[in-house]
């Protein structure tokens, strides 16, 4: 009985340290202690794939929490294969149309996309993103975080009707709520705004919006 019972003991304490070296990767990446983040998070990954399996939530979580740390020391090749192998398990787990559990995942994934250029990817990213949240009955506030770089997207790609769509929503809806989180929602698409007005040589306008963005 002892020798039982020490077995799931043994096993619950591993996985109580395998969730400290998951943590402590977001802290050590916060302090831009890359090195040391990466090897927690392998520590955590190792004894959850060995205790748990590999295809498991608490595997996905710690490849995100990995894909992070490469993502802001702009290992990004790195970030990538972590989120993917992130989704494949997400998507054997819950299906497609219960995807707000991973929606996270498919954030990530959009954001690492537009960073590298990979504007035709991430477009689809956003989309499929906006699809789960709309499906999900999140309000606008969290479709904006999308829409935003949808709108970045365009811009940068020269479809700059679309892109000032995007970001004239925003300032629309957002422009009389009064609390600091809607107004950094506002002022973002104040920013895209200009920059759209700056693609069209209309310097004025563009640095008129972005004083009206700083004084908020």
């Amino acid at each position: 009985g002892g020798a039982a019972a020490a077995g799931p003991s043994a096993r619950n304490e591993k996985l109580a340290d395998a969730a400290g070296h998951a943590a402590q990767v977001d802290e050590l990446n916060a302090q831009q202690r890359y090195a040391e983040a990466l090897r927690a998070g392998a520590d955590s990954l190792a004894v959850r794939e060995r205790l748990i399996g590999p295809v498991c939530w608490e595997v996905a979580d710690v490849l995100q929490r990995i894909a992070h740390v490469h993502l802001r020391r702009g290992s990004y090749r790195e970030a990538e294969a972590a989120l993917l192998r992130a989704m494949a398990i997400a998507e054997k787990l819950m299906p497609v149309e219960n995807a707000g559990s991973y929606l996270p995942i498919f954030a990530d994934l959009a954001e690492l996309h537009l960073r590298m250029g990979r504007y035709a990817q991430a477009e689809a990213d956003y989309q499929r993103e906006i699809a789960v949240r709309q499906h999900e009955r999140q309000g606008p506030a969290f479709l904006w975080v999308p829409r935003r770089g949808l709108a970045w997207i365009y811009a940068l790609t020269g479809r700059l009707a679309e892109a000032e769509r995007l970001f004239q929503e925003s300032t629309s809806y957002y422009a009389d709520y009064d609390s600091a989180a809607y107004r950094v929602i506002y002022a973002e698409g104040l920013v895209g705004l200009a920059a759209v007005q700056r693609a069209r040589g209309e310097l004025p306008r563009a640095e008129q919006l972005l004083q009206q963005a700083v004084t908020l």
